[in-house]
């Protein structure tokens, strides 16, 4: 239906919208629970679970547009200024811990998709050409990148995908829609740079063209051609 998010289809999970009320299902009774508990911690920021069970839980419609669909310059500016509110900070986090939980969601969980990526689809790490440019090896690539630094996260009450269909606009206020349920196991602190990065993904991967095919991919040997339109 009109002005409805775009939801981009995910093994084991389901939504329904019907009679005013979202119905979420997932297969993974432990991602549900966590879910419903994080409602709690996000209390005024996503909608409130009216009912759960094992694999389900349900929220009223919420009223309003969805920013994907509806976003300027302003209401971006108007949505970081909401966000200093939703984003506290935790000042009394152990911070070796939290590093910790920042190196095996980042790192850790970086390379465990990369294996499973080139098992699932046969594939072998290679130089290509991509978009007419030489790119080395990925194992080449990704030994550049500073983990430590990348890793110094900054603890918040987060959100952990906060991409703009995730987020409905009425007036100047915003409500939170699929919260993460955990950050490596933690429901209360998550690191604000993932949420950033997801908003900065929007910007960059808009769900709308993906949902409409408007993107390519052509492979011919090591010579690979993609665009995406923003």
């Amino acid at each position: 239906k009109k002005n409805q998010p775009v939801i981009l289809p995910k093994k084991g999970e389901f939504i329904s919208f019907t009679n005013n009320l979202v119905i979420k299902y997932s297969s993974n009774k432990n991602f549900i629970k966590r879910r419903v508990k994080r409602s709690k911690l996000l209390e005024n920021f996503v909608p409130k679970i009216q009912n759960y069970s094992e694999n389900f839980y349900t929220y009223r419609y919420i009223d309003g547009r969805i920013m994907s669909k509806n976003l300027t310059l302003k209401k971006f500016k108007n949505l970081l200024n909401f966000l200093k509110k939703f984003w506290k900070i935790n000042k009394n986090i152990n911070k070796k811990m939290f590093y910790s939980k920042c190196k095996s969601f980042y790192k850790d969980k970086t390379f465990l998709r990369i294996k499973n990526f080139y098992l699932k689809n046969n594939l072998k790490d290679d130089e290509n050409f991509i978009n007419k440019v030489k790119v080395k090896k990925l194992n080449q690539i990704i030994k550049k990148i500073d983990w430590n630094w990348l890793c110094k996260g900054i603890p918040v009450r987060f959100h952990g995908d906060l991409h703009f269909e995730n987020i409905i606009i009425k007036k100047k206020t915003f409500t939170f829609l699929d919260w993460r349920q955990d950050f490596q196991n933690d429901l209360n602190n998550g690191d604000m740079y993932y949420d950033l990065a997801k908003l900065m993904h929007g910007l960059i991967v808009d769900h709308n063209q993906v949902h409409q095919n408007k993107y390519k991919i052509v492979k011919d040997g090591k010579k690979i051609i993609y665009q995406i339109d923003q």
